[in-house]
């Protein structure tokens, strides 16, 4: 049986360059990985394409447990500066909503940054991307893999005997 591209039912052009890439460089089982982690009805592959930019994932590994925690991101599609950020938050987070009466004195390029700062946010290819959970970049990069110093380690030894 013979499989193409347009079985595996992505309708985008970038994402079909990726897979094929990732089948020549890593496999058809890393691609097979990945292939089940974006293969949902719901997966939002533009969304999935702006976190791994944001996240720099190297591998399908990472690819895949960037999709696997898509929900960690807000995605703002089309954002280009601060001020678009920070008006997408507010109208769309309940916590940082402003009283429409205050609403002309409210600096949202300045508070859009904050939002940047806080929560790790940058721009990226065709909007904004933040992380707004408790959950790290990192711990959702490497979940499952041992962090390690370059080579080096420490043991420790109970020398009161």
């Amino acid at each position: 049986m013979e499989l193409s591209w347009e079985d595996i039912c992505i309708d985008s052009d970038k994402w079909i360059g990726r897979f094929k890439e990732i089948a020549a460089e890593e496999g058809v089982y890393e691609l097979n990985r990945l292939a089940v982690a974006v293969n949902s009805a719901d997966m939002d592959l533009e969304k999935l394409w702006a976190v791994a930019e944001y996240g720099k994932a190297e591998d399908t590994k990472q690819l895949s447990r960037l999709a696997e925690n898509l929900d960690c991101f807000t995605f703002i599609i089309g954002a280009s500066n601060y001020e678009e950020v920070e008006i997408y938050v507010t109208e769309n987070n309940a916590d940082f909503s402003v009283n429409p009466s205050v609403e002309k004195f409210f600096d949202y390029k300045a508070f859009g940054k904050y939002i940047g700062d806080a929560y790790y946010g940058e721009f990226v290819d065709g909007g904004f991307i933040y992380n707004d959970t408790d959950t790290s970049l990192l711990d959702i990069l490497y979940q499952d893999e041992p962090m390690t110093m370059g080579g080096m380690y420490y043991v420790h030894r109970n020398y009161s005997q």
